[in-house]
């Protein structure tokens, strides 16, 4: 598999609202379970972009599920299972596999990726947990580290933003989040 803008646009997307399991197939079949998922709340978008994007790099069959979570929008669920990408982002980039936390890496191979690349990646992790920051647009995130990656390559753009933190206290967490200053939304769009 060969790094394109479109491969890493997708890890990028999944960095920011997918996963890649860590474990077997269920509590009855202990055979590695290769799938990689992502949810968001915009359904059309993974139906007409995501979907097609894994489908360019598998054969494998994306199916989307539809729920609805208690409190909130109904979200899509796409989900694939494919030996080929899942070793491909799990073992050759080292792409974090379970459960997200606020210890999320990037990897080596994103960090060193030229900047037309990284802004692919950004651009996808954005598409997917980035949005409405009060009256402009931004990111959060329970990793630092993750918030000061995507500070970077903003910062390599040239974009200029504001970087904010702060202590959820319903979940005693910190969130660390960017904002886009409105006069560079333009630019970052």
């Amino acid at each position: 598999m060969q790094i394109s803008s479109d491969l890493i646009y997708l890890i990028g997307f999944i960095y920011g609202d997918g996963y890649i399991k860590d474990g077997p197939k269920s509590s009855t079949d202990s055979a590695k379970d290769y799938k990689i998922g992502v949810e968001i709340s915009d359904i059309e978008f993974l139906k007409k972009v995501i979907k097609p994007l894994f489908q360019k790099f598998t054969n494998t069959k994306a199916k989307i599920i539809v729920r609805k979570r208690e409190g909130k929008k109904l979200s899509g669920i796409l989900e694939v299972r494919n030996k080929k990408i899942y070793l491909f982002l799990a073992e050759k980039l080292k792409t974090h596999k379970g459960a997200k936390t606020n210890k999320l890496d990037i990897t080596k191979t994103i960090k060193n990726l030229p900047l037309y690349l990284k802004n692919e990646f950004l651009a996808g992790f954005f598409d997917a947990d980035g949005g409405n920051r009060g009256n402009t647009i931004g990111f959060t995130s329970s990793s630092k580290y993750v918030r000061d990656f995507l500070c970077e390559i903003l910062t390599a753009n040239k974009i200029k933003y504001y970087k904010d933190s702060w202590n959820n206290k319903k979940y005693n967490r910190m969130y660390y989040g960017f904002k886009i200053k409105r006069d560079n939304i333009d630019i970052f769009l």
